[in-house]
């Protein structure tokens, strides 16, 4: 059974790294610097992890498979960060959230967590921005170095 994390992760310094994980080796990673006092501590991260058995674990075929689920992801991004609008319990962290109508053999789930200087409206747009512009995200990681090269 396959296992494949999509990841994104924001820094104290304000560093973003994105990536696909794939039987936990990075497949593709990009990281966008943030400012010049390095802090690789993350503020934030949303993770969307997917396992079964119709989940492809060759690189390519992945970003294909995950290219297709861009529609589900945006409709499951857009209710959870609906529902963090205004905070989340601490104690929640964290949150975990299956997604509705995965493609027979496959669950996935989105993950995040975040430290607690950022806000509910600050984690929910993180949360909204991995679902809306997921296929610019994985468009990005796929002109990226592939990690194993």
């Amino acid at each position: 059974m396959a296992k494949v994390t999509f990841f994104r992760q924001c820094r104290v310094d304000g560093g973003i790294r994105t990536g696909v994980e794939i039987g936990g080796e990075t497949a593709y990673h990009r990281f966008e610097e943030g400012t010049d006092d390095t802090n690789p501590a993350l503020t934030w991260y949303v993770d969307v992890l997917c396992e079964g058995r119709s989940v492809p674990s060759v690189p390519e075929k992945v970003h294909t498979w995950l290219s297709q689920q861009a529609d589900l992801l945006k409709d499951a991004t857009e209710r959870i960060a609906d529902n963090l609008k205004t905070g989340i319990d601490g104690d929640l962290w964290p949150l975990k959230v299956p997604v509705e109508n995965a493609p027979p053999g496959s669950r996935i789930t989105i993950a995040c967590s975040a430290s607690g200087l950022v806000s509910g409206r600050e984690i929910a747009r993180a949360i909204r921005d991995v679902g809306s512009r997921w296929r610019a995200h994985l468009k990005q990681l796929s002109s990226a170095t592939v990690a194993s090269e």
